[in-house]
């Protein structure tokens, strides 16, 4: 398209990590301003509407513009280049391109519920030069796909995880039960894993083993519920002792009942 792209007519492509960002919130328009720039680097590379356009579309100064700019251009949400004459070394005008933490904006809608993230949370998938071969469209096709909400509840291991509960307390709880699935889900996508789920299940049983008031208590809506942190590092397992296994319960498994109860009766 070139420079005839003079910017969106019908929508704006703003990401979730910038709509939601504290700092910009203070000044919505800067968002909206992003958009803006999101929108014509999706489909050009580089951004080249120039401040007195900005200003008419956004209802500011053009003086409010060059601040706008600056605050994202110290988010790294965009970078500015002088635009040099060939002919006499003179400032002709601007342009804007992707800043360096543009696509960690990006993919920032596809981490926790709070949207928020850290640098552990994403992996940059292009240098800030990397606009002049890849649009901005094609890294957060790619962004996107490695973070696919559909994708990471698929790798999921609800079974394995159920099976290691029912294994130490021999119950029988299922593993494709929605409120138990929604447990398990929440804590994964907080960064929670296999091991750790077992670990708990190896904390709370060791502790509650020789309790028949709190054995009943084994069960996904305690353990996997919002004290599941609490959980993980609340003991560490007698190093003297072996792991509880199902051969460790079996005194209390022949006299405890081990039964769902309702959750406005947990002492939790």
């Amino acid at each position: 398209m070139g420079k005839e792209f003079t910017g969106s007519k019908a929508f704006l492509n703003i990401p979730v990590g910038i709509a939601r960002d504290e700092d910009l919130l203070k000044k919505p328009k800067t968002i909206l301003l992003m958009g803006e720039i999101v929108s014509m680097l999706n489909v050009t590379g580089e951004f080249f509407m120039g401040n007195k356009k900005i200003a008419q579309r956004l209802r500011v100064s053009t003086r409010t513009v060059n601040d706008y700019l600056d605050i994202l251009e110290k988010k790294k949400l965009i970078e500015r280049e002088k635009v040099i004459s060939k002919e006499n070394d003179a400032i002709i005008g601007r342009k804007i391109s992707a800043g360096a933490d543009l696509v960690k904006y990006i993919s920032l809608g596809w981490c926790d519920e709070l949207h928020r993230g850290s640098e552990v949370d994403f992996t940059t998938l292009v240098k800030p030069t990397s606009h002049k071969k890849n649009s901005i469209k094609e890294q957060y096709k790619r962004t996107t796909n490695k973070y696919s909400p559909a994708d990471a509840e698929h790798h999921i291991p609800y079974e394995e995880i159920v099976d290691y509960l029912n294994l130490k307390t021999d119950a029988s709880y299922k593993s494709t039960a929605k409120p138990t699935q929604r447990l398990i889900k929440a804590r994964w996508h907080e960064g929670y894993r296999l091991d750790d789920f077992k670990k708990v299940v190896d904390n709370k049983a060791f502790e509650w083993q020789g309790d028949s008031k709190m054995w009943k208590y084994m069960r996904p809506t305690t353990l996997f519920g919002s004290k599941f942190d609490d959980y993980l590092n609340a003991n560490n397992l007698d190093k003297s002792r072996k792991k509880p296994t199902t051969g460790g319960y079996e005194e209390l498994l022949n006299g405890v009942n081990i039964q769902d109860i309702p959750d406005d009766e947990l002492p939790f």
